[in-house]
C-alpha cells in the first residue's frame, strides 16, 4: 500500500509511483448476498443454521424483516 492513485475521468486512473510501498492489514467482508440466501433458505425450510464470521450490520434489513415475519434469530458476538 502507499501508491498514489487518482481518478482521471470516468474510466481512467492515474498511478503515481512512490519510492517504497508499505504493508497494510485489510479484512474482506463476508458475502452478504450468500449469507442472506442461507438465511432465507433456512427460513423457507424452517431449519436451524449457524452463520459464522458474518456481520449483522450487513444483514440488518433482511434480519429485521425475517423477525417481523416471526422467525427467531439469535445474534452472538
Amino acid at each position: 500500500m502507499g501508491a498514489k492513485i487518482k481518478r482521471a475521468g470516468l474510466a481512467a486512473y492515474c498511478y503515481i509511483g512512490v519510492k517504497k510501498l508499505h504493508g497494510a492489514d485489510y479484512k474482506i467482508i463476508s458475502d452478504r448476498i450468500e449469507a442472506g440466501t442461507f438465511l432465507l433458505t433456512a427460513a423457507a425450510t424452517r431449519s436451524n443454521i449457524i452463520l459464522r464470521n458474518g456481520s449483522y450490520h450487513h444483514l440488518f434489513a433482511l434480519i429485521d424483516k425475517l423477525e417481523e415475519a416471526g422467525f427467531k434469530i439469535r445474534r452472538e458476538k
